[in-house]
């Protein structure tokens, strides 16, 4: 597939321009690599499932119509569509294939309190307390070939174990939760795919055992990366200082569990928290010193210089060390998109060519997409290629232009200064306009000054804490890291404080949700894919073009009135108040939505009440089942029956009327008000997924 789309770019390039000038010179890759994206992404938003022969079937269809369109001579546009179909079934067998290759689930319903043994892999950050993550080696009551490969647990009391360790818990377990809004990110689907069978908590306290390491190599490897990570996160926490000390470790190790909540909270608020992700600032800080100093170093010793090409000398040793840090750093997906390309520049140097930007992008892209297609559908995949893609676009125009004139003012120092001004202004814009769309559908929340704060917090990440961190990487070597780290900390503290800032100057006004429709999210997304794809007025005319066609379907696109959560908690989304109003009616077994997780109670309702949001007049029902109420005085019912209830009264005159015991069961319910009354949805339909099963939840 990659040959045919090399195929198909060297055709362009020789007679291409002249029958698709709009198109840039990668079209085919890019295409390819969209395709892929599309098809797993279509996959795993399926509601059935579909079956291997079939995507095999397409997949090998679509490749020999393409091989044939070659051979008679078909049109450019034309090869370059079904290039795209390609890569799209070829996306969705990638997804069906490593959806067979994971275990089934091993918990149907939630567990009473068992004793569960294993490694402890890796400490995350949470709300409640620090989530353990578990490589089981045995489950009480369960069977050894029914144990999953990961569990997650929650231990709320303070850890003193770190990863490595064999470790005792007694927890409660459950599966993985599914989402209860439409339009949340689906858990239990990324859980199918990182092997974590099930979730829960510690009641107590974790206590260490004295088993050894696991058989496997690739076990006790991941075991040895888990603490490496650990003790490089605590040195440099340790280094940096009280303050920004678990900022910094999130920085170099990805390890988030040093960092406070509330520092977290302030970066997400403050649209800063991209700097949280390992990705191109800090790969290019590690691979580009470390080429610098392999190759200014060999190029000092003149028998060597002289014989050998140093610079590829140099480019390997920068793939080690980004080989190195990709596995040091947790390999997020972003971190997964800089290594590859960073592989890219450094490989062009070893065989002396030019890395071509776009094509680097298009190839990370196609094999992050490929090696893990449930990341396709993830926040952190779809704003870390949006904002790369948008970047290189603009920036590969504005060199162009700006080259053209080799003597103008950009060749003076001051033009070279305001150039650099420059970019840092477009960076910041561009990357928020292009992840712009993910945050409002994916979290329903933008941060209202992160444009003005990444203005002001950009500059001294770029000409401070970056230098600083390559002095730091030239110091480690001779073990006087601690100096360097010392000023690294001092300037994430500026950082911190003006995320703060930004956060409190946002919360001063009323909290904004943004209900993005799934319509709209795919204008979106075709429309960044247009500005990709195309060059010059092309792009930003095809993508002002589907951009509008999304504000108009936002526009004209029923909003839920109501949310009623597995949490029992009732989300107002269009109440009378300034903004969101969460009431509190019961404690239910399930979890709240993503979307609205940091909306506080505003109100409790022990007994029953009503109130209006939107258009929507709601009554809460408890204990008996409720009478005939007319829409007239209430349009919709929430009833909480007793354990002797039984029916409900109904009429053509009656509001419809929803039980507790409803939700539970199938996860949670968005109300919408139309003109013939009140229409629900269901957060995630059970399907013959493997991900989305139907399993009992304990009712309280």
């Amino acid at each position: 597939m990659q040959t045919l789309a090399s195929m198909l770019d060297h055709r362009e390039g020789a007679e291409g321009n002249r029958q698709t000038p709009f198109l840039r010179h990668d079209s085919g890759v890019l295409l390819l690599a969209f395709g892929v994206c599309l098809g797993a992404a279509i996959y795993l938003t399926l509601h059935f499932e579909p079956g291997l022969l079939v995507l095999s079937g397409l997949f090998g269809c679509s490749v020999l119509t393409c091989l044939l369109g070659r051979q008679f001579g078909w049109p450019h546009w034309s090869a370059l569509v079904l290039l795209a179909v390609s890569g799209g079934t070829l996306g969705a067998l990638a997804g069906k294939t490593h959806s067979l290759l994971r275990p089934p689930p091993f918990l149907m319903e939630e567990t009473e309190p068992v004793i569960l043994e294993g490694w402890l892999m890796a400490v995350e950050p949470g709300r409640n307390g620090a989530r353990l993550r578990i490589m089981p080696h045995a489950i009480s009551g369960i069977d050894p070939e029914r144990m999953p490969p990961r569990i997650r647990v929650t231990h709320r009391l303070s850890l003193t174990m770190e990863p490595g360790r064999f470790v005792r818990c007694f927890v409660v377990l459950r599966p993985p939760p599914g989402p209860s809004l439409p339009g949340d990110p689906d858990f239990r689907r990324r859980a199918w795919f990182e092997g974590l069978g099930a979730v829960g908590y510690v009641q107590g306290r974790c206590r260490g055992g004295a088993l050894g390491r696991p058989k496997r190599l690739a076990d006790q490897f991941q075991l040895a990366v888990g603490q490496w990570r650990r003790q490089l996160g605590l040195f440099v926490k340790d280094a940096a200082g009280e303050q920004a000390g678990g900022f910094a470790a999130a920085l170099v190790s990805g390890d988030r569990s040093h960092m406070a909540i509330e520092d977290q909270e302030a970066l997400r608020a403050s649209g800063l928290a991209h700097l949280l992700a390992i990705s191109g600032l800090h790969m290019g800080i590690v691979s580009g010193l470390i080429y610098l100093m392999v190759f200014r170093g060999l190029a000092l010793i003149e028998p060597l210089a002289l014989r050998f090409p140093v610079q590829k000398l140099a480019a390997g040793g920068a793939i080690a060390a980004s080989s190195i840090y990709l596995i040091l750093s947790g390999a997020s997906v972003s971190t997964q998109r800089a290594f590859i390309m960073a592989v890219i520049i450094f490989m062009g140097i070893i065989v002396d060519r030019n890395a071509i930007s776009f094509r680097g992008y298009a190839i990370a892209l196609l094999l992050v997409a490929l090696t893990a297609p449930h990341s396709v559908v993830s926040p952190g995949f779809q704003m870390s290629f949006a904002a790369t893609g948008v970047l290189i676009a603009i920036y590969e125009g504005w060199h162009i232009r700006r080259y053209q004139n080799p003597v103008g003012p950009s060749r003076t120092p001051i033009g070279r200064a305001t150039f650099s001004l420059q970019s840092l202004v477009v960076t910041s814009v561009a990357a928020s306009l292009a992840t712009l769309p993910f945050a409002l559908f994916h979290f329903g929340r933008i941060a209202p000054f992160g444009i003005l704060t990444n203005l002001v917090a950009m500059p001294i990440v770029t000409f401070v804490t970056a230098p600083i961190a390559g002095f730091c990487l030239l110091l480690a070597p001779f073990g006087l890291a601690e100096f360097g780290l010392a000023a690294f900390g001092w300037s994430l503290e500026w950082i911190l404080a003006i995320a703060s800032y930004s956060a409190n100057a946002a919360d001063s006004g009323a909290p904004t949700y943004l209900s993005m429709p799934g319509i709209v999210f795919s204008l979106c997304i075709g429309a960044l894919a247009l500005f990709v794809a195309f060059r010059g007025r092309q792009s930003i005319i095809s993508g002002a073009v589907l951009a509008s066609a999304a504000v108009v379907f936002w526009m004209i696109t029923p909003r839920a009135d109501l949310h009623w959560e597995p949490s029992g908690d009732i989300v107002l989304v269009a109440s009378q108040q300034a903004g969101p109003e969460r009431i509190e009616t019961i404690s239910g077994a399930g979890l709240g939505s993503l979307r609205f997780s940091e909306l506080e109670v505003s109100q409790t309702c022990p007994e029953g009440c009503s109130f209006i949001s939107g258009g929507t007049r709601t009554e809460i029902v408890r204990g008996a089942s409720p009478q005939c109420l007319s829409p007239k005085a209430t349009d919709l019912v929430l009833w909480y029956p007793d354990g002797s209830s039984a029916g409900v009264t109904s009429g053509d005159d009656c509001a419809p009327v929803f039980s507790w015991r409803s939700v539970l069961d199938e996860g949670g319910y968005s109300f919408y008000r139309k003109r013939n009354g009140i229409r629900a949805q269901q957060a995630v339909l059970c399907t013959h997924r493997p991900w989305q099963s139907c399993y009992a939840i304990t009712r309280p």
